[in-house]
C-alpha cells in the first residue's frame, strides 16, 4: 500500500487523505492506455481564489538566480525577480488535480505531472503538462502505464531534462515491502516516451547532456520483490540511460565503515561532480555520519569531509555541498558547508519556534527554503498569526534570509504588535487565551500593583510582532527601540522621566498594542547588595565555585554591565535594574575574591566571597 509514497511527498494533505480510499482499489484496477497529445492553453475566463484552503502545502524550486516556481494547493506560480512579484501559470486543466514531480529547465521550458480524481475509474489519471513559453500555453497528455507494459500501480517519482528535448522520468511501484523502478525517456520534449531497459535504482538522477547521466541505485539490477532499495551504488550512463555502468566509490573515511547509502548526486561536466552519502559508525546503526564527496576526475578519486548528526539532508552548490542538520538535543536546524557551520539570521515575520526546512541551492550563493511556522495556541488571536509555511530566499550562501512567499500562500498578515509581559508580569493576553484557563483571568485581574521600573534603568517588554524599528510610548513620551527576535524589547527608560504611573504601549508599522500600566520609580544609585546562590532558596553565597550560577542583587544596574571577579571582567546584562544572573568564570583562581559591578553610572561597592 506504499505505492505512491514518493509521489505523495509533493501533494497536499487533502490529496493524501483522498488517496487512502483509492489505494484500497489499486491492486484490482485495470491497465490504462496512453492518450494523444492535445493543445491546452490557460483559460482566459478562469479565476483563481485568493485564499487557498489551510491544509495546502507550499512547495518550490529555484531554477536559476532569482527565477523559480512555487506551488500552493492546486496552483502553480513563477517569479522572475526572486519573489518580489509572482505570476500564476497553472495549466487550466490542472486546477482540480494534485501536483506530482515538477521540473523547469529554465524560464521557458517546464514539465508538470499531476494526478486527478476520477469518478468513473478506480485509478487516478496521471497527466503530463509541458510548456515552451513560460506557462502562457500548456500541452497536456494522459500517461497510461499499459502503453509501457507497466503495472497499473506505477506512479511518476522524478522528472529531469538536460535540454528542451531530452528528458527522463522515473516511475515507481511499491506494495507492502516490494518495490520496482522504471525509466522512461523522451527525445521530443515529452510528446512521446519510450521505456528503457532495466534501471539499476530509483534515483536521484542527474544528466548533463542527452547521453551522459548519473543515478543512485543498488549493487545490481534486481527483479521486483521483497526488500527495499539499497541506494549504496553510483551508476553512470553515456548513452542516455540505455546502459549503466557502476562507478566505484571507495570508503571515504574510516576504512572499517562502508557507505550505507548515497543521498544525492550532481555533476557539472564529465569530470567535476559531488556526491552526498550517509554511513553508520556503530554496529547497531544508531550513529549516522554524513559525508561530502567531491571528484575532479570523473569519479576515479574522491575528496571527502564528514560530520556526525542525528539527521541531515544535502543540497548542491557550484563547488560545495550544503547540509541542513538536525541535532540530538534541539529541534532547530543548523546549516553546514561541507564540514563548516554556517550561522544564519532568520527574517522578521517568522515564528521563532518554527523550523527551517533544508534550503536547496543552485550555486554557492543562491537558495530557497521552506520555513515551517509553529503557533502557540495560548497566545493566538482571531484573524492574526503566522502563515503555516513561508518561502525564504538567500543570496549569501545561507547567512541571511528574506520572506518571498507568494501572496496566495500568505494567508495571514504579519501580526499586530502585542504587549503581554513587563519584566515577569503578565499585563495582557488575547481573550481566547482565557478559555478554560481561569487562573490566567485571576492573574490579569488581580489587585497587584502595576509592574515597576526605575527611571534611567532597564525595562524588558515581552510580546509578539515587534520589528527592528518600534516606538515605545510612556504616555506622550516616546522611545525608539529595536527588537532582535520579534518578541522582546530591552532598553533603558529615559533618566529624566518623572516618577509616576504611566500608560505604556508599543507602536510600529503594523499597528499598536493595548496599553499597560507601569510605575516609574526615581533613578537609582548603583549599589551591589549581595551575591546569592543560584539554587533555591538563594542564600548568600559566601563560598562560590567556578561555573556556579549566582545572583547579584542591588540597584542601579543598566542593560550593559561589567561584573568583576577580582581583576577579571565579565560582561553581563540586567533586565530590571535590580538583578544580574551570571556564571562564575571557570578561570577564577581559588581563594579570596572581591566582586563588584561597574557600568556607565560608575562603580559599586565590593562584596567579598571565597572561591573554592
Amino acid at each position: 500500500m506504499a505505492l505512491a509514497l514518493r509521489f505523495l511527498s509533493g501533494m497536499n494533505m487533502r490529496a493524501a487523505r483522498h488517496l487512502r480510499f483509492l489505494l484500497l482499489l489499486l491492486l484490482c484496477a485495470p491497465c490504462y492506455c496512453q492518450s494523444e497529445s492535445v493543445s491546452d492553453g490557460p483559460d482566459p475566463a478562469l479565476s483563481f481564489p485568493a485564499v487557498t484552503p489551510p491544509h495546502a502545502n507550499l512547495n518550490s524550486k529555484l531554477v536559476s538566480p532569482g527565477k523559480g516556481w512555487a506551488t500552493w494547493g492546486e496552483h502553480l506560480f513563477w517569479t522572475e525577480n526572486n519573489g518580489r512579484a509572482w505570476k500564476e501559470i497553472t495549466p487550466s486543466k490542472a486546477t482540480s488535480d494534485h501536483f506530482g514531480p515538477i521540473f523547469f529547465l529554465d524560464r521557458s521550458h517546464g514539465w508538470v505531472t499531476t494526478w486527478e480524481d476520477t469518478e468513473d475509474s478506480k485509478l487516478p489519471a496521471i497527466r503530463l503538462f509541458s510548456t515552451r513559453d513560460g506557462g502562457k500555453t500548456w500541452r497536456n497528455m494522459v500517461l497510461r502505464t499499459s502503453a509501457f507494459q507497466l503495472e497499473s500501480e506505477y506512479f511518476p517519482r522524478a522528472v529531469f531534462f538536460s535540454d528542451p528535448r531530452h528528458g527522463w522520468m522515473i516511475w515507481h511501484w511499491a506494495v507492502m515491502h516490494s518495490y520496482a523502478d522504471t525509466l522512461l525517456a523522451t527525445a521530443d520534449g515529452g510528446r512521446t516516451w519510450k521505456k528503457l531497459p532495466d534501471l539499476p535504482g530509483g534515483g536521484p538522477m542527474d544528466f548533463i547532456s542527452a547521453l551522459d547521466g548519473w543515478m543512485i541505485g543498488d549493487p545490481e539490477v534486481r527483479e521486483p520483490g521483497i526488500g527495499g532499495p539499497y541506494d549504496d551504488t553510483l551508476w553512470v550512463t553515456h548513452n542516455g540511460g540505455v546502459h549503466w555502468e557502476e562507478v566505484p566509490v571507495t570508503a571515504p573515511t574510516d576504512s572499517s565503515h562502508n557507505v550505507s547509502r548515497f543521498l544525492n548526486v550532481k555533476f557539472t561536466n564529465q569530470r567535476d561532480g559531488m556526491l552526498a552519502a550517509e554511513e553508520f559508525v556503530s554496529s547497531d546503526d544508531t550513529l549516522p555520519r554524513f559525508v561530502s564527496l567531491l571528484t575532479h576526475d570523473g569519479g576515479d578519486t574522491w575528496q571527502s569531509s564528514q560530520f556526525d548528526a542525528l539527521s541531515a539532508s544535502p543540497s548542491f552548490g557550484d563547488t560545495h555541498i550544503r547540509w541542513s542538520v538536525y541535532g540530538h538535543n534541539t529541534d532547530k536546524t543548523s546549516l553546514r558547508e561541507d564540514d563548516m557551520v554556517i550561522s544564519y539570521i532568520l527574517p522578521t515575520g517568522v515564528a521563532l519556534d518554527g523550523d527551517l526546512g533544508g534550503p536547496e541551492f543552485i550555486d554557492d550563493s543562491n537558495g530557497w527554503a521552506i520555513y515551517n511556522n509553529k503557533n502557540v495556541p495560548l497566545f493566538s488571536s482571531p484573524g492574526r498569526g503566522f502563515a503555516p509555511q513561508e518561502l525564504l530566499t538567500t543570496s549569501d550562501g545561507g547567512k541571511t534570509f528574506q520572506i518571498i512567499t507568494p501572496p496566495a500562500a500568505a494567508r495571514y498578515p504579519f501580526p499586530q504588535p502585542e504587549l503581554r509581559v513587563v519584566h515577569d508580569r503578565i499585563v495582557w493576553l488575547p481573550p481566547s487565551a482565557y478559555r478554560g484557563k481561569p487562573w490566567l483571568s485571576r492573574l490579569k485581574n488581580s489587585s497587584y500593583p502595576p509592574p515597576w521600573a526605575p527611571a534611567g534603568g532597564p525595562i524588558q517588554l515581552g510580546g509578539r510582532g515587534f520589528l527592528p524599528e518600534n516606538t515605545v510610548w510612556f504616555d506622550s513620551r516616546e522611545v525608539q527601540v529595536a527588537s532582535k527576535d520579534g518578541e522582546t524589547l530591552l532598553f533603558l527608560i529615559p533618566a529624566d522621566l518623572r516618577p509616576g504611573i504611566y500608560s505604556v504601549y508599543i507602536e510600529n508599522e503594523h499597528g499598536k498594542t493595548e496599553p499597560a500600566k507601569v510605575q516609574i520609580y526615581p533613578q537609582q544609585v548603583l549599589h551591589l547588595t549581595s551575591v546569592l546562590s543560584g539554587n533555591p532558596p538563594y542564600p548568600p553565597a559566601k563560598n562560590i565555585h567556578p561555573g556556579d550560577l549566582i545572583w547579584l542583587t542591588g540597584s542601579g544596574f543598566l542593560v550593559e554591565n561589567t561584573v568583576w571577579f577580582g581583576d577579571q571582567a565579565v560582561a553581563a546584562q540586567s533586565k530590571d535594574g535590580t538583578r544580574i544572573i551570571i556564571n562564575v568564570p571557570s578561570s577564577v583562581a581559588p581563594g579570596s575574591c572581591e566582586i563588584h559591578v561597574s557600568n556607565a553610572s560608575g562603580q559599586s561597592a565590593i562584596v567579598p566571597a571565597v572561591v573554592e
